[in-house]
Formats: structure tokens, C-alpha cells, sequence
């Protein structure tokens, strides 16, 4: 049988992506990602841990990395876990699991201070992007047919009463 090996892991990065290239020139970048998970406990206590996830990207997405994530920026990745044979400073063998990333998304505006990067303008008062109405007042009324000027075409007005033209609506018959 064939297996499947997908994870999707949503946090914050622990610390500044540090690249680095290999003898061919493939571009490497490593950092670490931080999950909250919180648990509810039996008698209301709650109950907060971090998982550590190490991140390695390859190719342009650590280029990428490196270039517009910082430390603290919320991350959304998915890739594979890979694990990987090392020796540690007394010779010890041990195992580093990492998740080798295949898409990534930036949650938050945390980027590196880089001044070659495009800065978003600010929105202050007027020009805030969403606007909380009642529902009543944002449900629009559906046009109501008037008489039409050419065949097949049927003329409609809005609400300001102005007059729209759109085709016809066809009604077929399905044969069994």
C-alpha cells in the first residue's frame, strides 16, 4: 500500500530564518516554528503547550523565507516530515525530525525590515476596509422585469430606476 505523508502546522516562527547554500548553489533556509495547542482541563483549569517544529525550505520558498518572514510572524506551512540522521558534539547518533516545506502562507504583517520591500499604506478612519451594517441594509432587492424592446432581451430596472438590458431566461425542458 502506498502511504501518505502531508502536515499542516499553523503558529509562529521562534526565530530569524537563516539561509544558506549548497555546493551547487541550492539556496537551504531553517527556522522554527512555535504551535499553541490549548486544552481545557476536567476542572476548568487551562491548559496551554507549545510544540517546536524545525522548518526547512528549499530553492525559491527560502529565498522567500528569508526575505519577508521574521521572528514572531504568524505561518501557515505545509510539507512533509522528514527525519534525518546527525551526530551531536560528544558522537552521539541522534534523530532530527524536521518538516520539509512545500507552501507557505504569511498569517501576519511581520516582516523583515527590509527597505527594498513594498510598504502596505496604513488605514486610518474613512478608508478602513470593512464596514458592519444591519443585514436589512445590505440584502438588495432582485430588479423587476419591464417590457422588452428587441426579442429575447428583457429589460430590468434597479433600484435608482435605471434601466438594464440581459438576455431573456430560457425555459427548457429535459427529455427522460
Amino acid at each position: 500500500m502506498r502511504g501518505f505523508n502531508k502536515i499542516t502546522l499553523i503558529g509562529n516562527l521562534g526565530n530569524e530564518p537563516e539561509i544558506r547554500h549548497t555546493a551547487d548553489g541550492l539556496a537551504t533556509t531553517t527556522a522554527s516554528l512555535a504551535v499553541n495547542t490549548i486544552r481545557y482541563e476536567q476542572d476548568g483549569r487551562v491548559q496551554e503547550t507549545t510544540e517546536w517544529f524545525r522548518l526547512v525550505f528549499f530553492a525559491k520558498l527560502a529565498e522567500t523565507a528569508c526575505t519577508y518572514f521574521s521572528k514572531g510572524g504568524a505561518l501557515m506551512v505545509e510539507g512533509q516530515l522528514q527525519t534525518r540522521p546527525y551526530e551531536d558534539r560528544s558522537g552521539v547518533v541522534r534523530t532530527a525530525i524536521e518538516v520539509v516545506v512545500h507552501d507557505m502562507r504569511m498569517l501576519s504583517g511581520h516582516t523583515r525590515n527590509d527597505p527594498n520591500l513594498v510598504k502596505q499604506p496604513e488605514v486610518t478612519g474613512a478608508d478602513e476596509p470593512f464596514k458592519i451594517v444591519p443585514v436589512k441594509e445590505h440584502t438588495r432587492k432582485l430588479p423587476r422585469p419591464a417590457r422588452s424592446t428587441q426579442p429575447g432581451y428583457t429589460v430590468m430596472q434597479d433600484e435608482a430606476k435605471t434601466p438594464i438590458v440581459a438576455p431573456a431566461a430560457r425555459t427548457t425542458t429535459r427529455r427522460r
